[in-house]
């Protein structure tokens, strides 16, 4: 009985955690949320200590069931250096990695204690809050929840903006697909998953993200283009590799940039992020072969900063914005090209041990959100150090690369 009430305290401990991640209460303004994100933050900030802790503890011990990858400690341990070296604010950025690797280890201690079919779960029920959430938000503040875009009115909710929104309900859609095709739990919570995944699609088309409307189409035909294949393709291959021929497409714009337009009514600057990246790498420079400590670029080097607005704010209507607005290009402002690699190199690595992995959820959710992932991280920035995204990359890495997790994950054939 104790341990039934201790798992399911802690199960509602983890689903409040993350949830938390999720930026889906960003519009309340009310003493209520802001006390509840408080407190969110405190319990984050307490469990991921006392995760980090543990460990320590197992580590110094030699203790391997509590353990992270030989990759991820070697790519923690560069970032520690490098921040020491090269960050202006020393002490904020080795704060900042030292939150990301608690959440790192926060994502091992789910796995250690939860089946991958529960922790999809727990997610799902966060989903449901926030649906119920954006629900409430359209009636009681439906100025708040709609965004002008294009001369039309689009759906952001509470969450800063439609392509927050966006992303979060392709990544529910994600979650929901994979735990219907795979779970065996019963009917009466499919239909809850399932009434879960219509409102998230709702959602997404309701947001007006072209992007990510794109992506699902993309994910469900690259995976099952897959499946139907003898030798199983790396799907972070092929993720970086569609990133690299948008790059090169982008820079035979006077070529294809017609007929790009054409097809997706969008410019090839990608609503003026191409602007945005070139001012970066022309400004930095040889800085991005460094880095400047992980979370401490924007806010931190004022005039470098200040430089890089100037060249391209007046390509895009005079707005200034504090991100790279490409994934792979803020963690190159942050922990510099090798850092960069070292994590690219453990995606992939990751990749190809996923093709190995014959747990259906873990396949299925892997290929969908690698894909995701990385198409995400051509427009946007990546690697939070609280964030659900990162989390659950964590989570991926973590059961693709340790083989005490794959052993216990390999039960059925994909």
């Amino acid at each position: 009985m104790k341990n039934k009430i201790k798992k399911t305290t802690l199960c509602y401990l983890d689903g409040f955690l993350i949830i938390g991640t999720i930026p889906f209460l960003t519009k309340f303004d009310s003493g209520i949320v802001h006390s509840l994100l408080y407190f969110h933050k405190i319990i984050y900030y307490i469990t991921i200590y006392l995760c980090l802790l543990l460990f320590i503890g197992s580590t110094l011990k030699g203790d391997k069931r509590f353990k992270l990858p030989l990759s991820l400690m070697v790519f923690f341990i560069f970032m520690f250096i490098q921040s020491v070296i090269f960050s202006n604010s020393k002490i904020d950025s080795l704060c900042k990695v030292l939150i990301l690797l608690g959440t790192c280890v926060y994502g091992l201690s789910l796995i250690k204690r939860y089946k991958f079919e529960e922790i999809l779960k727990i997610t799902i029920w966060g989903g449901i809050v926030i649906n119920i959430v954006t629900i409430y938000f359209m009636i009681t503040n439906p100025a708040s929840a709609f965004e002008p875009y294009k001369e039309e009115m689009v759906l952001a909710g509470s969450f800063p903006t439609k392509n927050n929104l966006a992303t979060y309900m392709l990544f529910s859609v994600i979650v929901n697909l994979v735990y219907l095709r795979n779970s065996n739990s019963s009917k009466s919570f499919k239909l809850v998953s399932f009434g879960s995944l219509l409102l998230a699609i709702s959602f997404l088309f309701a947001s007006g993200s072209a992007t990510s409307i794109a992506t699902i189409i993309v994910i469900l035909v690259i995976y099952y283009v897959n499946k139907l294949l003898k030798n199983k393709l790396n799907l972070v291959n092929v993720g970086i590799l569609m990133t690299v021929l948008l790059y090169i497409t982008i820079k035979l714009q006077s070529i294809v940039g017609a007929y790009f337009t054409n097809f997706s009514g969008r410019d090839l600057t990608l609503t003026g992020r191409t602007y945005i990246w070139d001012a970066i790498i022309s400004q930095v420079g040889m800085g991005l072969i460094h880095g400047y400590g992980y979370g401490t670029f924007w806010g931190y080097n004022q005039l470098l900063e200040q430089s890089i607005i100037s060249k391209y704010t007046g390509y895009i209507g005079g707005v200034t914005v504090n991100g790279a607005h490409n994934g792979f290009l803020e963690l190159m402002l942050q922990i510099g090209a090798i850092g960069t690699l070292i994590f690219v190199a453990i995606i992939i690595k990751s990749g190809k041990k996923l093709k190995k992995i014959k747990d259906k959820s873990v396949f299925q959710f892997s290929s969908f959100f690698y894909i995701y992932i990385l198409i995400y991280f051509i427009t946007e920035r990546s690697l939070w150090n609280m964030g659900y995204q990162t989390l659950f990359i964590f989570i991926i890495i973590i059961l693709t690369l340790n083989d005490n997790y794959k052993k216990n994950s390999m039960l059925t054939e994909y």
